[in-house]
């Protein structure tokens, strides 16, 4: 019998909260199925991989298959969804930023990474490398959290912008009437300025990152929804009609809604998948 699996989190507290929500540790042995696809929610993960050091990634905005990616790495904010492989044993921990989280932590624009998977070492250098080699060679979860806060910290080098507090806002509590302009009323910037600024720290423009806090809010509608009347979903989650929704449910998670429901799994964001 195959080893159960195991999930366990660790919630931040400030200086590392509001950037980084939380740590996660996950032990799980090969899947039934051989792949799954991960949804866009604009967030940024940063992956240690505990046993072989090698992740398979489909993302068909940037390649034809599942490429492997050695070691550790980061999962910049994503506009639509990418395929992992899921058939061998996994042993991982992560680091769940916020949207815009990442930036205080980095020196370049999250723009940069957006919708790109890359190494630690690319962006920390010799630093990143010494933290993937340590928190690798340590057995114990606590410690391991320990050493990430540490390093963290001291990374740490500017203050979040106004901008990425409204998005985190805006990702907590999507509703219609949180569109773009409303964004950039509330922080009495130019939408061009605003533009810059927000994409500089979030890595999606803003009107991709409000589609996409409108599917994630649609999403998390439909699972504690039994029977779905389509149509008026559209309109309450303020999409133009059916069709429009439709399109943005193919756009994220390449699927139409009915379909989508056939194929979610237990976790949110992880569509398993057979073929």
């Amino acid at each position: 019998m195959p080893d159960a699996a195991t999930f366990d989190t660790v919630h931040m507290s400030p200086p590392l909260y509001p950037h980084l929500q939380l740590i996660w540790f996950m032990s799980r042995p090969a899947s039934t199925h051989p792949q799954e696809r991960l949804l866009p929610s604009a967030t940024t993960e940063i992956i240690f991989n505990l046993d072989e050091p090698t992740s398979l990634i489909h993302n068909p905005l940037r390649d034809k298959g599942l490429q492997p990616y050695g070691g550790e790495i980061v999962s910049g904010p994503q506009a639509g969804w990418f395929t992992i492989g899921t058939h061998t044993p996994r042993r991982l921990i992560g680091l769940h930023f916020r949207p815009g989280g990442l930036a205080p932590f980095v020196k370049l624009p999250m723009s940069e990474l957006t919708g790109r998977h890359i190494s630690v070492e690319e962006i920390w250098g010799g630093e990143g490398r010494r933290l993937s080699d340590l928190v690798r060679s340590q057995n114990n979860f606590k410690i391991q959290v320990a050493t990430i806060e540490a390093w963290l910290k001291k990374q740490l080098h500017r203050e979040t912008h106004p901008a990425v507090a409204v998005a985190c806002q805006f990702q907590s509590a999507w509703t219609p009437e949180k569109r773009v302009a409303a964004m950039i009323n509330h922080l009495g910037f130019s939408r061009r300025h605003f533009n810059r600024l927000f994409q500089n720290a979030v890595g999606l423009t803003a009107k991709t990152f409000c589609r996409v806090s409108r599917f994630q809010a649609t999403i998390r509608h439909l699972e504690t929804t039994q029977v779905v009347d389509w149509a008026d979903l559209a309109i309450r989650f303020g999409y133009y009609d059916q069709a429009h929704l439709i399109n943005e449910f193919q756009t994220f998670c390449g699927f139409t809604p009915p379909v989508y429901l056939k194929r979610r799994g237990k976790q949110r964001n992880h569509l398993p998948l057979w073929e």
